[in-house]
């Protein structure tokens, strides 16, 4: 590793003492990624290469888990927002037009947020936020306690369409009958 990169990954050490945090969640580590992914071709000491190469194979994987993790948190918010703006509505929220929609997307955020809440690998990224953890553990209870609640209303819902379907296809083979 060239003299000046072993200097900067020096003072990004002392940064970590400093702060405390995981060097991802530092600055200087992504310019030092950043540095690391311009001159890693000229590194000509396996070792060096082997270690920038790990060091920016970390950096992508903990940048993939940080957006999942926002995506994952704004999916439980809009669901909340949206289930909030339905209530507006004196029509219940499950005969609302798009309730279908915001089930799936609302279990889907639900599901992935539970899945990073058992994901070690989060656990980071949860230390550098404090409060997240709480934040997606609230918004999933409820979420899942309003899917919960609304279950059997849904299905009666989904019993009654189909009878419909049911009945017109009855009405339009029998008007066909020769």
């Amino acid at each position: 590793m060239p003299v000046l990169m072993a200097v900067a990954w020096e003072e990004l050490r002392n940064r970590i003492r400093e702060t405390g945090q995981h060097r991802f969640f530092l600055p200087e580590h992504e310019r030092l990624c950043d540095r690391m992914s311009r001159d890693s071709w000229s590194v000509k000491d396996s070792d060096a290469h082997r270690f920038m190469w790990n060091e920016l194979n970390l950096r992508e994987e903990m940048t993939r888990q940080a957006e999942r993790l926002d995506r994952v948190a704004q999916s439980l918010q809009e669901s909340l927002d949206r289930r909030e703006q339905a209530e507006q509505s004196e029509t219940s929220f499950v005969r609302q037009e798009g309730y279908e929609t915001w089930r799936y997307r609302a279990e889907n955020a639900v599901s992935g947020a539970q899945e990073i809440l058992r994901d070690g690998k989060y656990d980071v990224h949860f230390e550098n936020r404090p409060g997240l953890r709480d934040t997606l553990r609230d918004r999933c209870f409820g979420i899942e306690r309003q899917l919960d609640t609304e279950r059997a209303q849904w299905e009666d819902l989904q019993r009654e369409r189909s009878q419909a379907e049911q009945q017109q296809i009855q009405t339009r083979s029998h008007g066909m009958s020769w």
